[in-house]
C-alpha cells in the first residue's frame, strides 16, 4: 500500500524543484532492482544525481558499512555548490 502511495507521489512530481540527490546501491541487494532504480533516478537530465555503488553490501548498507557510508555522505555534501548568503 505504501509503495502505491509513493508511486502516486512520484507521478505528481514538482518539475520546478530539482534538488541534488544521493543514492546508494548495494550490489547484493535482494530487495530492490538496482538497475531499475538507477534508471529511474537518473532519467531526469535536469536533476543532479550521484549514485554510489557498494558492490559487496546487502540492502542494509547503513548497518554493514556505516563508516564508509558516512564518509561518502560528507564528501557528497562538501561537493555541493555553496549557496550565497
Amino acid at each position: 500500500m505504501q509503495s502505491t502511495r509513493m508511486d502516486r507521489l512520484v507521478a505528481k512530481k514538482d518539475d520546478a524543484r530539482h534538488p541534488p540527490m544521493l543514492v546508494f546501491l548495494a550490489g547484493r541487494d535482494r530487495i530492490i532492482d538496482n538497475e531499475a532504480t538507477r534508471e529511474f533516478v537518473t532519467r531526469d537530465p535536469a536533476r543532479s544525481v550521484t549514485v554510489i555503488d557498494y558492490p559487496d553490501q546487502t540492502h542494509s548498507i547503513q548497518l554493514d558499512a556505516p563508516g564508509r557510508m558516512t564518509a561518502d555522505i560528507v564528501r557528497w555534501i562538501e561537493s555541493l555548490p555553496k549557496k550565497p548568503r
